[in-house]
C-alpha cells in the first residue's frame, strides 16, 4: 500500500517540475492575482446592486407627494384633521421603514405604501 502512495507523490512531483510550476510562489502570487481579481469583481456587483435598489427605492418614494396631503390636513378640522394625521404618521412611519427594506421586500413594501397612501388621501380629502 506504501509503494503505490511513492510512486504517486513521485509522479506529481515530476508533472510540478516538469510543467514549469517548480517554485511555489509563482502558483502563490497567481492565485493571489485570481482572488483579488474575483473580489474587485465581487465589490463592483455589490455597488451595481446598491444603486440599483437606491434608483428602486427613490422611484417608489417619489411618487408620493405628501407635502399636497399635509397641506389638504392643515385645511380639515375636528375629529377627520385628528384621523388624517394619524394617518399621515402612520405613512411617515412606514416610508421610513421602506426606506431600509431589503431588496427582496421592495415590491411588497410598496403594495403596503401605495394601499396607505391611498387611505391618507382619502382621509385628507382628495
Amino acid at each position: 500500500m506504501l509503494k503505490p502512495l511513492m510512486f504517486a507523490a513521485v509522479v506529481v512531483a515530476a508533472a510540478v517540475v516538469l510543467s514549469g510550476c517548480d517554485k511555489p510562489t509563482n502558483a502563490t502570487s497567481a492565485a493571489a492575482s485570481a482572488g483579488n481579481k474575483l473580489r474587485d469583481q465581487g465589490d463592483k456587483l455589490r455597488d451595481q446592486g446598491e444603486a440599483a435598489l437606491a434608483r428602486a427605492r427613490a422611484e417608489v418614494t417619489n411618487q408620493f407627494d405628501v407635502a399636497k396631503i399635509t397641506e389638504s390636513i392643515t385645511k380639515l378640522t375636528g375629529p377627520a384633521k385628528e384621523t388624517a394625521s394619524a394617518k399621515l404618521v402612520d405613512f411617515q412611519k412606514m416610508l421610513e421603514e421602506f426606506k431600509t427594506a431589503p431588496m427582496e421586500k421592495i415590491n411588497e413594501w410598496k403594495e403596503k405604501l401605495v394601499k396607505a397612501f391611498n387611505e391618507l388621501k382619502t382621509a385628507a380629502g382628495l
